[in-house]
């Protein structure tokens, strides 16, 4: 899930982080060391994964809800209370903010049902520097028909052309054609009668291509 809307809420809607909102590349790229308490509170957000409910699916239609998961987490100065009980108690105060900002808020223009809640929170760091906690949110979201390569599909004004990457991949040669003879059933002794009737000759789809 992109959360680069969720990112531009919260940097937009949470002043106590005078913009030192970041995604996911800034925080692979953070460690203990380089925490900078002057730099701080500073918070990141990133999707920490997906969960798919199981597809409804027919030969034209698709449908499949997602449950996605996305941590705030949230860096604030211990500095001034080697204890740590300053660095948590301005990591409430911030969770409020966040929860202003972004709870009951959809971050997918296409559906405005999917909106944040609350689930959960765990403490990751709290030393005489830096308390770091992890608030975790989630919203669901579908993909629809819309979102696939059905409509395509079911356009006769799209044509399949060699290059399309999809047809790339199918290995040509696997079905190049298939013969049958047709023998009808005879009454009244209701048995073929030996004498086939009719040939016919299917030629693999993509052989031409």
């Amino acid at each position: 899930m992109d959360v680069t809307s969720t990112i531009a809420a919260v940097r937009a809607r949470c002043p106590s982080f005078s913009r030192r909102v970041f995604g996911a590349a800034e925080f692979s790229q953070l460690t203990r060391e380089g925490v900078n308490p002057k730099a701080l509170p500073a918070c990141y957000i990133v999707c920490t994964d997906e969960v798919p409910e199981n597809l409804q699916a027919t030969e034209n239609s698709y449908y499949q809800v997602i449950e996605a998961r996305v941590a705030v987490v949230i860096l604030a100065s211990n500095v001034r209370d080697s204890r740590g009980q300053h660095g948590h108690a301005e990591l409430e105060k911030l969770k409020e903010e966040v929860f202003s900002a972004i709870l009951g808020w959809s971050p997918v223009k296409i559906d405005k049902n999917a909106i944040y809640e609350y689930a959960g929170y765990k403490l990751m760091l709290n030393d005489r520097a830096v308390c770091q906690g992890q608030f975790d949110f989630r919203l669901t979201y579908a993909i629809g028909s819309g979102d696939t390569r059905i409509p395509a599909l079911l356009n006769p004004d799209v044509k399949l052309e060699k290059g399309d990457p999809d047809l790339d991949e199918i290995p040509v040669g696997e079905f190049d054609t298939v013969e049958a003879d047709v023998d009808i059933i005879q009454q009244p002794d209701n048995k073929p009668d030996g004498i086939k009737e009719t040939h016919f000759q299917i030629k693999g789809l993509y052989q031409n291509l």
